[in-house]
């Protein structure tokens, strides 16, 4: 193959990952990736560096005048690639679907973190959704972890959603949710007594949980 060639192939690859690619060659390139293992193996080096990139952003904000767009990296339906081994296993003509079907060729060793850190009930919901249709449909272990403003939706006196995170807990093992001791702390310092929901964990911190899942191999999902 020449240079050319490759860079027109990396550069479709790059736009397969950002979301970029049209219906038609989305498709295809998935029909490529189910029969290819060496280019499904390369497209998720690339997910895995954005996702890299994706969270020090978020995390270590840089003193410019402006950030980088506020971008979720995975969303069911759009194909995104951070679950490119979950994805493979759907049908090509399923893209664009308001809930994806999942077959046997999905990975059962996916792991993936659903990051929450708005109180936007609208947000609480997305995460909601997209943690619920990973776990009802594949083996994947998933989290949601919250910290900042996201610590309300796993607050018993305060979520809207309480009933249905204990639902969720309840019906996925491979689902689990994780709240941010540092965020507890600031609220604690306020005067606050944050009363999480039965079940919930702690992590020290949020952001190195997510920076430990992401040195090992899980997928980012930022809502």
């Amino acid at each position: 193959m020449s240079n050319e060639k490759q860079d027109i192939g990396m550069d479709r690859l790059h736009a397969f990952v950002d979301g970029q690619l049209e219906y038609a060659d989305r498709a295809r390139l998935l029909e490529e990736m189910e029969r290819d293992p060496t280019l499904r193996q390369q497209v998720c080096e690339l997910q895995r560096t954005k996702d890299y990139v994706a969270f020090a952003f978020e995390s270590f904000p840089l003193e410019t005048p402006s950030r980088p767009p506020d971008r979720r990296w995975l969303r069911w339906g759009q194909g995104v690639a951070a679950l490119l081994l979950i994805a493979v296993g759907f049908a090509a003509g399923r893209w664009g679907a308001t809930e994806p079907e999942l077959t046997a060729a999905a990975a059962p060793t996916q792991q993936v973190i659903v990051h929450l850190n708005s109180a936007d009930s609208g947000k609480f919901l997305a995460a909601l959704a997209d943690a619920e249709a990973i776990a009802r449909h594949t083996d994947a272990r998933v989290e949601v972890v919250a910290n900042a403003g996201g610590l309300d939706l796993m607050r018993s006196d305060r979520s809207p959603l309480a009933g249905q995170v204990r639902n969720l807990m309840d019906r996925y093992p491979n689902l689990q949710f994780v709240a941010c001791n540092i965020t507890i702390g600031k609220q604690r310092r306020l005067g606050q007594e944050p009363h999480l929901i039965q079940g919930i964990q702690v992590a020290p911190s949020a952001a190195e949980h997510i920076l430990r899942r992401l040195e090992q191999g899980w997928s980012y999902v930022r809502v």
